[in-house]
């Protein structure tokens, strides 16, 4: 049985709603309430307690990631744009030149292939091999 988060802590709060209901018929069958009723209390403490660092921890990691987008998309602008400048520079035909369009080259290059979908016959725009 595979349960929620929230479905698993209001399950072990209604299991033990039902044990200290149900004490006097527990008891009479043998069952250490106290003993259960304590260790379903600690259980759920901890797993509460859990809950709320992990759920603190996405918040940090959502607020991180919003604040990480735009200075990434900042780099690759000003990295593109000072690829462009030193290839105006240089000259695309000089040496020089040709290394940094290699590079641009090998970046796109990369990009496609991390982001490029897969298809059966190979990637989008490929004959079959």
């Amino acid at each position: 049985m595979t349960l929620s988060e929230t479905q698993t802590i209001g399950y072990g709060r209604k299991v033990r709603t039902l044990y200290v209901e149900g004490r006097p018929e527990l008891k009479a069958g043998g069952v250490d309430v106290d003993k259960v009723v304590g260790e379903l209390e600690d259980a759920q403490v901890e797993a509460e307690t859990a809950n709320a660092v992990q759920e603190d921890r996405k918040r940090l990691a959502r607020e991180a990631t919003a604040e990480f987008l735009p200075k990434k998309l900042r780099l690759q602008h000003v990295a593109s744009n000072a690829l462009d400048m030193a290839i105006a520079a240089v000259g695309k035909e000089t040496i020089a030149g040709k290394n940094f369009r290699k590079l641009r080259s090998d970046i796109q290059r990369e990009d496609v292939t991390q982001d490029g979908a897969e298809t059966p016959g190979g990637r989008p725009g490929e004959s079959p091999s």
